[in-house]
């Protein structure tokens, strides 16, 4: 089965389903991809490999509604944050999400550096499971400011997601401070 584009054109279809028979009658189940654009042009057609065939569209049109997926960053517990060069301290962040997130998803915790930056962030907790999947997961995750992180009080915390890959919003700065 493949997908055209929001305005009807198999110029350059998607692929979005498939079934392996050699009998003239069936059902394919379909995927339609996350990220498809929104649209209300979409046709569906079935194209066959042995022999080759192409077959007419579905008739009619079909709405696709892009939903994107988005995380927005919450409280931050535990802070002011005091580290040393050997004693991390811990804390959580609250987030909500919206959208579905796929089977096998992580919510990665993200500090910035001391000036607020992601350049290169460093990876202060994760959330996998159940509580990661799904539609509109949310809650708390708890993470760790690593020892020798250096005082600052620019820092920002966020949370992304790997599947699919969304980036949050960044929370309220933060202190970090030597003990």
């Amino acid at each position: 089965a493949q997908l055209s584009n929001s305005a009807g054109s198999f110029a350059s279809p998607t692929s979005i389903g498939t079934l392996n028979s050699t009998s003239n009658i069936g059902t394919i189940n379909i995927s339609i991809p996350a990220g498809t654009a929104t649209g209300g042009g979409y046709r569906i057609r079935v194209v066959s490999s042995t022999p080759a065939t192409t077959g007419t569209d579905n008739g009619s049109n079909i709405t696709i509604t892009l939903n994107p997926c988005a995380i927005t960053t919450g409280l931050v517990s535990g802070g002011p944050f005091a580290v040393d060069c050997s004693t991390s301290d811990a804390g959580s962040v609250a987030f909500t999400s919206s959208g579905t997130f796929a089977v096998g998803n992580t919510f990665t915790v993200q500090l910035s550096n001391a000036s607020g930056s992601f350049a290169s962030p460093t990876t202060i907790g994760t959330l996998t499971g159940a509580s990661a999947e799904g539609l509109n997961p949310s809650g708390s995750i708890n993470f760790t400011i690593p020892s020798a992180t250096s005082t600052g009080a620019g820092y920002l915390i966020r949370i992304i997601s790997s599947n699919p890959s969304v980036t949050g919003s960044s929370s309220v700065l933060n202190i970090v401070t030597g003990k």
